[in-house]
C-alpha cells in the first residue's frame, strides 16, 4: 500500500478507528498522519491529531519510532495542535526505552508553569500519564500543582481569575485520578 492510497483512505473520513486497524498492518499511515498533522489545514490537522492519539494509545510501539517527528509538532503555528500534541507524547512514555522524554521534558514543564490556561489543562491532564510512566518526575509536577496560589492565569491573553479555579479543579481531578488509579 502507497503513500498516495493511505492519503486517499485519510480523505474518504472513515470512522477513526479505522484508521487505527489500517495502522496496525501499515506502518506508513503513522508518518503521513504527522505530515497532515504538520499541515496549515486545521481541520484535516485536528484529525490526524485526534486519530494519531487514538493510535498511540492502543499501540504505543508502533507509533513510538516517530517520537521525535512528533515533538516537532509542539511547535506548530497553531497552539491548539502544538498543545494537544503532548495527548500523544505521554501515550508514548509507556515504550520510551531510549529516553526520548528527556528531549521535551522542559518543553512539558514549561507548558505546566504557563499562564495559559487552556495549555495549562491540557498538559494538567497529561501528567497523570508522566508520573505513572516516569515517577521520577512526580516530586517536580506537584511542587507546581503546590504553586498554584502565587499563579495567574489568562484566556486569549487576559488574566482570568476564574481561571484559577479551572487550574485548581484540574490539579484536584489529576489527584483524584492518581489515587483512585483510574
Amino acid at each position: 500500500m502507497g503513500l498516495q492510497y493511505i492519503y486517499n483512505e485519510f480523505l474518504q473520513n472513515y470512522e477513526d478507528e479505522y484508521y487505527v486497524d489500517l495502522a496496525q498492518n501499515e506502518i506508513l499511515v503513522i508518518p503521513l498522519l504527522v505530515d497532515i498533522m504538520i499541515d496549515e489545514r486545521f481541520d484535516d490537522s485536528k484529525r490526524a491529531q485526534k486519530i494519531l492519539e487514538k493510535i498511540s494509545q492502543s499501540n504505543p510501539k508502533a507509533v513510538y519510532p516517530f517520537f521525535d517527528y512528533i515533538a516537532k509538532c509542539l511547535m506548530h503555528k497553531t497552539k491548539f495542535i502544538a498543545w494537544n500534541t503532548w495527548k500523544i507524547i505521554v501515550n508514548l512514555l509507556a515504550v520510551d526505552t531510549d529516553d526520548k522524554w528527556s528531549s521535551v521534558r522542559d518543553q512539558y514543564y514549561n507548558a505546566l508553569c504557563t499562564d495559559a490556561i487552556t495549555e495549562f489543562s491540557i498538559v494538567c491532564e497529561c501528567a497523570e500519564k508522566v508520573v505513572a510512566n516516569k515517577p521520577d518526575e512526580t516530586s517536580r509536577i506537584l511542587e507546581i500543582f503546590r504553586n498554584i496560589e502565587n499563579r495567574t492565569f489568562t484566556v486569549f491573553g487576559e488574566v482570568s481569575n476564574a481561571s484559577k479555579e479551572v487550574a485548581k479543579e484540574k490539579i484536584l481531578e489529576f489527584f483524584e485520578r492518581t489515587m483512585n488509579g483510574e
